[in-house]
């Protein structure tokens, strides 16, 4: 789970850091954090699925 939201920091950091320099439009930047969302969303469902058999053996 660490490594998700490490991922997601970084992630919304250069998002973020694009948005402010101007480098992407405004349809750009919402599509990278839809994308963003909807990767960190599956990421963390998919842990918390298989996170627990993996601990189980």
């Amino acid at each position: 789970m660490a490594a998700i939201r490490g991922a997601k920091r970084d992630a919304a950091l250069l998002i973020g850091c694009t948005d402010v320099a101007g480098r992407w439009d405004v349809v750009t930047v919402t599509h990278a954090l839809t994308q963003l969302a909807d990767t960190v969303v599956e990421a963390a469902l998919n842990w918390l699925i298989l996170e627990p058999r993996d601990r189980a053996g």
